[in-house]
C-alpha cells in the first residue's frame, strides 16, 4: 500500500509543478503582451500628432511648433502652440472629427497657463496641480487644469482662454482612502 501512496504523491507533485510552470509562462506572456499593446498605442498617438504637426508646417500654417497636445471630448483635437510665418505666437486647434478643420488663436488674445492655474486654485491653500493643457469643448478654447484640492478631491477645471471665466468644474471624491 505504501508504494501506491508514494506513486500518487509523486504524480500530484509533478502535476502541480507543471501547472505552476504553465501559469508562470501565461503570466509572463500576459505582461509582455500588455507592454507591447501600451507601446503600440503610445507610438500610434505620437505618430498621429507628428503627422498633424508635419502637415501644419508643410502647409505654412506654422513655422515653428513648441508644444503639442491632444484632447478628447465629444470631438478630438490635436493642439499646437508655436509661431506662424510672421513670428506671431499662436495656438492651432486641429479637429480630428471635422476634416482637420483648424481654429487659430493668437496667444496674446488668451490668458496664460499660469493665470489659469491661479484662477483655478485661488481658494486652495494646499493644491497639488497634476497637469494643465489647452482644450476645446464646442467652439470654446479652454485651459484644462487638473489638480488635487485641500480636501484631496481630484478636480478637473475648465477655464476660458479668452477671459479666464470658469466654464465647467468636476470634483471627484475617492470613497476609499489608501
Amino acid at each position: 500500500m505504501n508504494k501506491g501512496t508514494i506513486i500518487k504523491n509523486d504524480n500530484v507533485k509533478t502535476i502541480l509543478i507543471i501547472v505552476l510552470v504553465v501559469l508562470c509562462l501565461l503570466l509572463i506572456g500576459a505582461i509582455y503582451y500588455s507592454i507591447h499593446i501600451y507601446q503600440t498605442i503610445n507610438t500610434t498617438k505620437n505618430s498621429e500628432l507628428n503627422k498633424t504637426k508635419t502637415t501644419l508646417i508643410n502647409d505654412n500654417v506654422m513655422a515653428e511648433i513648441n508644444e503639442m497636445y491632444d484632447f478628447h471630448d465629444e470631438k478630438s483635437y490635436h493642439i499646437f502652440k508655436g509661431k506662424n510665418n510672421d513670428g506671431i505666437e499662436q495656438f492651432v486647434f486641429v479637429s480630428l472629427d471635422d476634416d482637420n478643420k483648424q481654429i487659430i488663436i493668437d496667444v496674446d488674445d488668451t490668458i496664460s497657463k499660469q493665470q489659469a492655474i491661479d484662477k483655478s486654485t485661488k481658494d486652495c491653500q494646499q493644491c497639488k496641480v497634476v497637469k494643465t493643457n489647452p482644450a476645446m469643448i464646442g467652439n470654446l478654447s479652454l485651459w484644462e487644469i487638473i489638480y488635487y484640492d485641500d480636501n484631496e478631491r481630484y478636480v478637473i477645471n475648465y477655464i476660458s482662454m479668452k477671459n479666464g471665466q470658469q466654464i465647467e468644474q468636476l470634483r471627484l471624491v475617492s470613497k476609499y482612502k489608501q
